[in-house]
């Protein structure tokens, strides 16, 4: 019985991890009907791990099971792009000024070429969307996390799955502001210009807010 809820817990989790890639990356677009039945299908599995990692999706508010309707993925409106940008302007300026005498510098020296790399892509038919946001999550989350702040890193961490849903389809529409702003706001954080700093990250969060409103 042990072996049997491990197994399932392992095969939750793959499915998870799955599902939610496919709904933050749109393949799953928004209103989407996730039928379990035929996930259990198509995952070669049966329908308990299927249901748990459903339920961790709900959890994290990217499906919603609507009674004789089933599993929808939800929909994402303008007040979810506002909701998410009045916390992350608040919070994320600050947390890129306090984060600037923290981190290290060979890492934000790597990240720096990484987003100089992309921009180089910029005019490319096939650009490396997954690998831009890999490291935009990324960078974001260093900062957060150099806070040492246990409520800002709680409160961004409740925010996850909508920010990294929201960045996927921002990339799309602006992949080269994207990419320079990022970059732009590293090398501040390498000059040590905490004003600079605080500035570049505002205006990289308000370009990208506005940009995303005219696009869900």
């Amino acid at each position: 019985m042990v072996k049997a809820d491990a197994k399932n817990s392992s095969s939750a989790e793959e499915v998870y991890q799955a599902l939610r890639e496919h709904i933050l990356d749109c393949s799953y677009k928004p209103g989407s009907v996730l039928n379990e039945r035929r996930l259990a299908e198509e995952f070669g599995m049966s329908r308990t791990p299927i249901r748990e990692a459903i339920y961790k999706l709900e959890v994290e508010g990217l499906v919603k099971r609507y009674p004789n309707v089933g599993i929808i993925v939800t929909e994402l409106t303008v007040r979810d792009v506002m909701e998410s940008f009045q916390v992350r302007e608040l919070l994320e300026p600050y947390a890129a000024r306090l984060a600037t005498s923290v981190l290290d510098k060979n890492k934000l020296e790597y990240l720096l070429k990484v987003f100089e790399e992309l921009i180089s892509t910029s005019d490319q038919e096939e650009l490396p969307y997954k690998k831009h946001c890999d490291f935009d999550t990324e960078l974001h989350d260093i900062i957060v996390r150099a806070t040492d702040n246990s409520k800002m890193i709680s409160i961004m961490k409740q925010m996850c799955a909508s920010v990294e849903r929201l960045r996927w389809i921002g990339v799309k529409v602006r992949y080269k502001e994207s990419t320079i702003e990022h970059r732009d706001i590293i090398k501040a954080m390498l000059s040590g210009d905490l004003d600079c700093v605080e500035q570049r990250m505002l205006e990289h969060l308000r370009n990208a807010k506005q940009r995303l409103i005219h696009s869900v």
